[in-house]
């Protein structure tokens, strides 16, 4: 067994706060090696309110599922400070871009002939022929389509590397994280026995 899922086992998960900001990809959070944080750990930047818990049969609130914003992961430990950077890949879903398909179909998708380039006299004098009769166009023309239809990964970053006031957003590939935030550890799955 992992070292960390045996100190999950027999321990709380770690908490503590973002002290700042560094970049679109680095938060420095409060806690650190005097709090038992090694290199390596998963922390989740947690959003202000999380998911209410509505009593069926009163319709009261009877609590709250905490909402996670972001995942980070320890890559320095100080004594009372941690430097940790997002890693999760964020995928948009190829039907949230069918405009951009679409504009790439009429603009790229469609193949270009030189008598379709303007503005660039240089190219029109021969190097555009002759990238019109190797088909270079069409093989361009396929690797935007690829591109817009499967796209690939983009790291998750933080949207305002410098505080600004809390805002309410979906998890999306940029999130704003604020200094005070509440940080917890995501402590590893035990194995499950069948």
């Amino acid at each position: 067994m992992k070292r960390q899922e045996k100190m999950a086992k027999t321990r709380k998960p770690i908490e503590g706060s973002v002290a700042r900001v560094e970049d679109q990809y680095t938060l420095i959070i409060n806690r650190g090696s005097e709090h038992g944080v090694i290199d390596g750990m998963e922390f989740a930047v947690m959003a202000d309110e999380g998911d209410e818990i509505v009593d069926p049969e009163t319709g009261d609130v009877i609590g709250e599922l905490p909402s996670e914003k972001l995942r980070i992961r320890v890559s320095e430990v100080h004594e009372k400070w941690s430097r940790a950077q997002t890693f999760v890949h964020y995928q948009p879903s190829p039907s949230s871009m069918s405009s951009a398909i679409g504009i790439a179909g009429t603009t790229f998708g469609d193949k270009l002939k030189y008598s379709d380039i303007t503005g660039f006299d240089t190219l029109k004098s021969g190097l555009a022929k002759q990238l019109a009769s190797s088909g270079v166009y069409d093989s361009i023309n396929e690797v935007v389509r690829r591109e817009m239809t499967n796209p690939r990964p983009v790291r998750q970053q933080i949207s305002n590397p410098k505080p600004q006031p809390p805002k309410k957003q979906p998890i999306r590939r940029e999130v704003t994280v604020n200094i005070g935030d509440k940080v917890r550890e995501v402590l590893a799955e035990p194995s499950k026995v069948r």
